[in-house]
């Protein structure tokens, strides 16, 4: 590393690093990334080609100011011509290479500028194989799931990574650490390659889409112009922005931890392997979150520009090769749970760093599997049930046909995604039901076979039935766990719930304005921001799912203007609010009165079973005290008699059953018994299962929070004069609405993944 000029900065604070130094070195300061930011196209570039962009609005904190004050009683209608026209939103979005309805996997680049000529075989070779290890591995060569690679195409490392993942058909999208013409000058000024430029064109020609990373913090459009460490600080944007994206990172690194450069390769590994400091987040929260934390595909690489230890290209074991991977006792693969205790780690000689790459390995095993089965149930659902997720994201603006058109257009990818993950959760759902009300009927009829074979007719074609019932109900149980019904229903539900608030927030254009200032207390600027911190893996591929979605959003068509348009607050305060507000309602009453019902039943069948126990049990006490022949039976001969001598009209074989009934009264007595207790604990089984007390519970809480955010946001109508007639919200009540709306929000994902963690491993056996 070459030393650094004066002014520059360290990129980790004292609290989070260990005699870490920074320095200007020459890969930070000539970081390149291609394609062209919104609005201007490239010189010789067809137009066809690359895609344009918006700014991105950086993971900043936003105020939640009080609320603005209205006029008692002030009451407006809205005329038509007040509400503004939808923003240049509605204009075609990018075409993607993959699917709408498809999740991608996104592969990070990272690694040194200054390669060696002699390498660059070996270095493709690895990268490749690399790549195609990870598609055969981790996704089972899925040809559903896109492969997505974010580089920033800096000469070297980044673009040998880029070339390679183009030959194996991934997408390429470029982080632009700067506007275009200005980072070509790391190539035109500061090339280590005469050709540098030409080859920075070629791939940034055959990237899809760019995303132009706005200004760090601090940072100036004239300071970034100058070779220095405001701009290294852009370049370090860009890894941030990789970090945060992708779900592997690969690296071509020498595996020098010891001299950290702002924007460098060193940093961008620390970045993913421990996090990103708090001093460079600016945030608490997203310290604790350190969802960018993941695993590296490191390929030892050895420099010619500056003095390494790596004397020839390897690539380090990674994924099922780490040490300590294959021990059950540092992780149990997609469930994450537990690590090994720091005994047993020491006895195997795994260290603290072995354990947090294999879970690192765990969690992205737990992703693409969960990612290749989305999407393969994407393709094997959506033609057959399009017309169900058509009426399922309609019913989500309330079937307002103008409200739909403006969410689809402003939040296309979201309102796509949660109308397919709504209608592949109430798919498995019926599912659920069906697997526990199959289990629980077959299972009393197993019970009723024995019972009846133990204590009334002893035939061993009830005791086959007992046993083939049992078999069928074992059948049920291993399909139910083999298909993972319950699983899915909740992994779906999760995201669609997390879908829903991600499509409201784009339509009220939350997280898409220009960033508040740094001093401002922290708001979460997307759903992925806002998801809940230290989930288990599945609710980390939701995350991981939101990133994604996040991704498409940021190279997709510009983002509407920072203040909430009328209508569109309107629609999501109507839609939104007031329809969960009523569904959790509806839904919390619904629960509640199956609950009661359930156990209701459960009691008087356990009442009524007590109460003919102690009513037989004192009728044969009496008898004995007494010498008396057995009161049943004589109740039952007088019964029978009765029915011969006054039952002419009926026919001949009920009062033949009648007569012969008389003689088992007493054992068919003890059977019934025993069998009323059977029939409570299927019935309170079932509903314990189906967790409609819990659930009551969840829709109660939910429609409290619901309904307050409905009494904190104003109608309307009583938004002012000034908003009605403009069509758009004043900045002071836009910025309130807009909190109360985040809040909503994040309270509500943040609800629905604690219901999920709490209720996913409550499955079948």
């Amino acid at each position: 590393m070459h030393e650094a000029p004066a002014g520059s900065e360290s990129p980790l604070p004292k609290a989070d690093t260990e005699a870490v130094t920074a320095t200007e070195s020459p890969e930070a300061a000539d970081r390149a990334a291609a394609v062209e930011p919104a609005g201007k196209a490239a010189p010789a570039e067809p137009p066809a080609t690359a895609a344009t962009a918006p700014h991105i609005a950086p993971s900043a904190p936003q105020v939640a100011p009080s609320a603005p004050r209205v006029r008692p009683g002030e009451i407006m209608s809205m005329p038509k011509a007040a509400t503004l026209p939808a923003p240049a939103v509605s204009q075609a979005p990018v075409a993607l290479p993959w699917k709408a309805d498809r999740l991608p996997l996104i592969i990070g680049a990272a690694g040194h500028r200054d390669l060696r000529e002699g390498d660059l075989a070996r270095l493709k070779a690895a990268v490749a194989s690399v790549i195609a290890t990870l598609r055969r591995q981790y996704l089972g060569n899925d040809k559903q799931t896109p492969i997505v690679l974010l580089s920033a195409l800096a000469e070297g490392a980044e673009q040998l990574i880029a070339g390679e993942a183009l030959k194996q058909g991934a997408t390429l999208i470029v982080p632009l650490p700067l506007p275009l013409a200005e980072y070509r000058r790391d190539f035109t000024q500061r090339p280590l390659a005469p050709d540098a430029i030409k080859h920075f064109d070629d791939l940034r020609l055959k990237a899809t889409a760019i995303v132009e990373i706005p200004l760090a913090a601090g940072s100036t459009e004239n300071g970034v112009k100058a070779f220095g460490p405001e701009r290294d600080r852009q370049y370090r944007e860009a890894h941030r922005f990789i970090a945060q994206h992708c779900h592997v990172l690969i690296a071509l690194f020498d595996g020098n931890d010891d001299d950290i450069t702002v924007g460098g390769a060193a940093e961008s590994v620390r970045f993913n392997r421990h996090g990103i400091p708090s001093g460079i987040r600016g945030s608490a929260r997203s310290s604790l979150d350190g969802s960018e934390i993941g695993p590296v595909i490191q390929i030892v690489t050895p420099r010619k520009a500056v003095k390494t230890t790596a004397s020839e290209v390897k690539i380090v074991p990674w994924g099922s090769k780490l040490k300590g991977a294959s021990a059950r006792a540092l992780g149990k693969g997609v469930t994450g749970k537990g690590v090994a205790a720091d005994g047993a780690k020491a006895a195997s000689g795994v260290t603290d760093d072995d354990a947090r790459a294999v879970r690192a390995w765990d969690q992205f095993r737990a992703v693409a599997a969960l990612t290749t089965r989305f999407n393969r149930e994407a393709k094997a659902r959506a033609q057959k049930r399009e017309p169900e997720i058509a009426k399922t994201i309609a019913g989500l603006f309330g079937n307002n046909p103008e409200a739909q058109v403006r969410a689809q257009a402003v939040a296309t990818q979201w309102c796509r995604f949660y109308g397919l993950a709504d209608t592949l959760a109430r798919e498995r759902e019926k599912r659920v039901r069906g697997d526990w009300r199959d289990m629980f009927l077959l299972a009393f009829a197993a019970l009723l076979c024995f019972q009846v074979y133990s204590h009334l007719f002893p035939i061993n074609l009830l005791l086959f039935d007992y046993a083939a019932i049992s078999a069928v109900i074992l059948l049920i149980f291993f399909r139910s766990r083999l298909r993972q019904h319950r699983e899915r229903f909740l992994d779906y539900r999760a995201l669609a719930d997390a879908f829903r608030v991600g499509a409201f927030w784009r339509l009220l254009g939350i997280g898409t304005g220009p960033a508040p200032a740094p001093s401002a207390s922290p708001q979460p600027i997307s759903a992925a921001d806002a998801y809940p911190v230290s989930q288990p893996n599945e609710l980390a591929w939701v995350k991981a799912s939101l990133r994604a979605l996040d991704l498409v959003d940021r190279i997709g068509p510009p983002a509407p203007a920072p203040r909430v348009m009328l209508d569109a607050y309107g629609w999501a305060r109507e839609f939104w609010v007031g329809g969960q507000h009523e569904f959790h309602r509806a839904q919390a009453a619904q629960y509640r009165g199956i609950a009661e019902r359930r156990q209701r039943w459960a009691m008087l069948l356990l009442v009524a079973s007590v109460a003919l126990a102690a009513g037989l049990s004192a009728t044969d006490i009496f008898d004995q005290m007494t010498g008396r022949a057995s009161t049943v039976m004589a109740w039952a001969e007088r019964g029978s008699t009765f029915v011969a001598d006054h039952g002419s009209f009926l026919p001949a074989g009920i009062i033949s059953f009648v007569a012969q009934f008389a003689g088992q009264t007493y054992p068919v007595l003890v059977f019934v018994i025993g069998l009323l207790p059977g029939v409570a604990a299927v019935i309170a089984g079932y509903a314990m299962q189906m967790a409609f007390k819990a659930r009551s519970r969840r829709g109660a809480q939910m429609a409290w929070l619901f309904e307050r955010g409905l009494e904190a946001l104003p109608e309307p109508h009583h938004v002012g004069r000034k908003s009605i007639v403009a069509g758009v919200l004043e900045p002071e009540l836009s910025a309130y609405c807009e909190a109360i709306f985040t809040e909503l929000g994040t309270a509500a994902m943040r609800e629905s993944a604690d219901w999920v963690a709490t209720h996913r491993d409550h499955v079948i056996g």
